[in-house]
């Protein structure tokens, strides 16, 4: 083989292997690059669904212990209702009783 044949075959042979060299490497940094973006994606990700999952509790809290509040008040108000009918009731009975007692008696 021709000595300056050989030459220009070494040289392209160092010239394509520094070549795939700087690919390898600048594929392993974009890979990293990458892998760093989506671990950052899920953290930021975790983190809000953490957010959303602790308002939608906290609301659903609200909600339920206002309702709870609701139903107890309204248990109290029924409770007082029947109550003070059965009062007016008894109150009204007696001077019921009166007059039907001076109407049968006349």
């Amino acid at each position: 083989m021709n000595p300056d044949s050989k030459w220009i075959l070494d040289e392209m042979h160092r010239l394509f292997a520094k070549q795939k060299t700087s690919f390898d490497a600048r594929f392993t940094e974009a890979d990293r690059k990458l892998d760093s973006r989506f671990d950052d994606s899920n953290r930021a990700l975790e983190k809000r669904f953490t957010e959303v999952e602790e308002s939608v509790t906290k609301h659903f809290t609200d909600l339920d212990d206002s309702l709870t509040k609701r139903l107890a008040d309204s248990d109290l108000n029924w409770e007082r209702r029947i109550t003070d009918s059965e009062v007016r009731r008894v109150r009204a009975a007696p001077g019921d009783l009166r007059l039907r007692r001076r109407q049968v008696h006349r």
